[in-house]
């Protein structure tokens, strides 16, 4: 009696177990981290900014670069 009370408490667990995999929500694999996107996007702009100051003579880090003052 036991044996047949344990075997059946596995059959239910198999069958409960297959109805939640089935309403398992699906992996969502092979979809890449746009992290590094967006980190190789905010150096590029950066970098924009930069040169872009450094032109109008903003900030000068590149003697005789960008346009020339006072001519």
């Amino acid at each position: 009696m036991v044996h047949a009370k344990g075997l059946q408490n596995r059959e239910l667990k198999k069958c409960a177990d297959k109805r939640w995999k089935k309403r398992q929500m699906a992996r969502l694999q092979g979809k890449a981290s746009p992290t590094a996107t967006y980190a190789i996007l905010a150096v590029i702009l950066i970098i924009a900014v930069f040169f872009g100051l450094e032109y109008m003579g903003v900030i000068d880090v590149i003697p005789n670069f960008g346009k020339v003052k006072g001519v």
